[in-house]
């Protein structure tokens, strides 16, 4: 309350530093506060799981202005003209799948080898977040974080896993034994797709480190916050429930949790 007038608010909601991009994902919002006059609060969701619920968060970020959810990082300004809009931007096309191909190895990720996320989904010189995400991973002191696929010599596919246990999204159950698929992404800028084959070959060392299934929220028709959904179905993952709209930067798309043996 200032001089009697009641400020809005702008929270970022972050899954720790799950997200290499978190940083950039924060100062959006906090530019987005400081061109509405609002009040700013940065709340890791990790610590507060209540959160994640109350704003139906499933996603490593999560922007909310008031009572208006946008889980894409952005300026100030382009936030600002969502939240105005109360929808996507203009501009933008739709997805388009990449062929898919085999990956020359696919690797468990441990923490000895982090260094092989680094720069895939977002390149090094538009991110500062991949140390904070390597010592946030360290920090859940796991023997697999989930598998990397190669493709001469580089890191092309990445599926990040984690306990379903350590996940503080609102998930309609939760499996014993179960991985849940925090994030699945290719390298930015490749010609083919590579998940597909890292996810049907992964599965194995995934069986291996103790996980008898996997979760994953995905999009319909898009990769946010992973998928789309056909490419899932492709390496036996079945729907399970719908979970709502989400939107996108330039687009509304539909999110499910879907699930598979190991």
């Amino acid at each position: 309350m200032a001089g009697g007038i009641e400020l809005g608010y702008v929270k970022y909601l972050h899954f720790g530093a799950q997200c290499p991009g978190w940083r950039h994902m924060e100062a959006g919002a906090r530019e987005a506060a400081a061109i509405l006059g609002y009040a700013y609060e940065s709340i890791a969701v990790d610590k507060h799981p209540a959160l994640a619920a109350a704003y139906k968060m499933y996603f490593p970020g999560l922007i909310v202005i008031d009572d208006f959810s946008i889980p894409f990082p952005g300026s100030g300004a382009q936030l600002v003209e969502s939240f105005k809009r109360r929808g996507p931007l203009p501009g933008g096309g739709d997805f388009s799948q990449l062929p898919a191909a085999r990956c020359d190895q696919i690797l468990p990720l441990s923490p000895d080898n982090l260094d092989l996320l680094e720069g895939v989904c977002i390149p090094r010189h538009r991110c500062q977040g991949w140390t904070d995400k390597q010592t946030w991973l360290r920090g859940l002191d796991l023997p697999i974080y989930g598998c990397a696929g190669l493709k001469d010599g580089k890191t092309v596919a990445v599926v990040e896993v984690l306990p379903i246990e350590l996940v503080p999204y609102p998930l309609p159950r939760r499996p014993a034994e179960d991985g849940f698929i925090a994030c699945l992404y290719g390298r930015v800028g490749e010609s083919r797709d590579y998940r597909r084959d890292l996810l049907s070959r992964g599965v194995l060392l995934l069986a291996g480190a103790g996980y008898r299934s996997l979760s994953v929220v995905a999009g319909k028709q898009t990769p946010y916050p992973n998928g789309p959904l056909p490419l899932l179905e492709a390496v036996g993952f079945r729907s399970e429930t719908e979970l709502g709209k989400i939107l996108l930067r330039h687009r509304w798309d539909e999110i499910v949790f879907m699930t598979r043996r190991v």
